[in-house]
């Protein structure tokens, strides 16, 4: 006779073999051998029985297992060399689900935690610090834009006074040539008066 642990794992790879390979159930998919536990003479077999799915969807895929428990019974029969086969029930195993089940939530208790919420407030607080350094960077870069505006507003102001000054200047040029030209046009006209009376001296004494 085979060794009781040796025979328990053979049983369980032929169950979860036939359940895969030889049954035309399409339910059987979402079901897998966990475990088995064989009675002390062998005569009685627990096959353990994870299911995945809902509840309407477990009980759906028990139902159909336990109703083909003589067709799997005797494929195994094939398959073992040992005078009588054992005889199989079927439980659910809900170990796995438990399992994660606690896994949940253990991570949603350590979300919860004050680490976590540290953690959390750390993250908003760099958030934030990063946000007033955009807003620094855009005050600045406005501050640098207002003064190149002023710079130019400042340029454009001195290029008119300068182009006011000198159309002054130009106006100034005009005003002393028009005066000068005046002067001229006096002092010719008084030379050629004097020189008539100095003509007409002359013409009385002769």
């Amino acid at each position: 006779m085979a060794h009781p642990g040796i025979l328990q794992k053979r049983i369980l790879q032929l169950i979860a073999e036939i359940l895969h390979t030889e049954m035309s159930d399409p339910r059987i998919k979402f079901a897998s051998v966990t475990k088995i536990k064989l009675s002390k003479d062998n005569r009685y077999c627990t096959v353990y029985i994870s299911i995945l799915g809902n509840p309407n969807q477990q009980r759906t895929v028990m139902r159909g297992i336990e109703h083909a428990q003589g067709f799997i019974q005797a494929k195994l029969g094939e398959r073992l060399s040992m005078r009588y086969t054992p005889i199989l029930r079927f439980e659910e195993d809900f170990s796995i689900e438990k399992s994660i089940e606690i896994s949940k939530l253990i991570q949603k208790a350590q979300s919860d935690s004050p680490q976590q919420e540290e953690a959390d407030n750390t993250e908003d607080t760099d958030a934030d610090q990063d946000t007033d350094t955009d807003d620094e960077d855009t005050d600045a870069d406005q501050d640098a834009d207002d003064e190149d505006d002023d710079n130019e507003d400042d340029d454009a102001d001195d290029e008119d006074d300068d182009a006011e000054q000198d159309a002054d200047d130009e106006d100034d040029d005009a005003d002393d040539e028009d005066d000068d030209a005046d002067q001229d046009t006096d002092d010719d006209a008084e030379q050629d008066a004097d020189d008539e009376d100095t003509d007409a001296d002359d013409t009385r004494k002769h």
